[in-house]
């Protein structure tokens, strides 16, 4: 009976020396594929305002563009974007605004003392009657009693 105990317990050891086996071959990971990536050159990064990371970007999310251009509102950069002084560059359902598109904007926008724009002026008299509340019928508004 020994030799029969000999073998069965050989027998366990040698399945137990196979599952050993098989799980260390399983849990090898096959070795990984190096993929080399085209060096850019590092004037080419930006300093990321969100992440505080140098990379690339070339699209900004709306709320970043709107951050870069003062903290502007929601319907203020959107009226921009209706007049086409902005455009927006849709993906699925996220939009986004090209950075060289902001920086062009910034510049047209660019305040230059030497030239001249035209204001709206308002008369004195106007001025003083917007001042005192005193004001015509035509802007009154619809509906409203005094």
């Amino acid at each position: 009976m020994s030799d029969a105990a000999d073998r069965h317990a050989q027998a366990l050891r040698d399945l137990i020396n196979e599952a050993v086996q098989a799980a260390v071959e399983r849990a090898t990971p096959p070795p990984a594929r190096v993929v080399e990536r085209p060096k850019v050159p590092d004037g080419e990064f930006d300093l990321c305002p969100w992440c505080n990371k140098k990379h690339m970007r070339h699209l900004m999310p709306v709320k970043e563009a709107r951050y870069q251009l003062g903290g502007i509102s929601h319907s203020t950069f959107y009226a921009l974007v209706k007049q086409g002084d902005l455009s927006l560059v849709k993906i699925g359902r996220r939009s986004f605004v090209q950075a060289e598109e902001l920086d062009d904007f910034l510049r047209r926008k660019r305040y230059d003392p030497s030239v001249r724009t035209e204001t709206a002026r308002v008369s004195p008299t106007h001025a003083n009657a917007i001042f005192a509340g005193r004001t015509t019928n035509a802007s009154k508004r619809p509906g409203r009693v005094d």
